[in-house]
């Protein structure tokens, strides 16, 4: 299985103070890092709430105490 990224060349402006306080969060090598790790978490933060929003949504009908059981051994 191949996968291929593609990476688009983007001129954006940053807003500067937002960028100063990532960077004194955590130390990244690039602009282009610290900006691609924070897309990268912001999308994951979205995923994670369209999950949340499912609870109560979707039918449940397994026993969670067997699953449970079943972890423990």
């Amino acid at each position: 299985q191949v996968i291929h990224s593609v990476a688009m060349l983007t001129h954006i402006e940053i807003d500067d103070a937002l960028l100063e306080q990532l960077f004194k969060l955590q130390a990244f090598p690039t602009k282009k890092a610290a900006v691609n790790t924070a897309l990268a978490e912001y999308v994951n933060l979205l995923k994670r709430r369209r999950l949340l929003e499912l609870k109560g949504k979707v039918p449940w009908h397994a026993n969670l105490d067997q699953l449970r059981a079943r972890r423990g051994k």
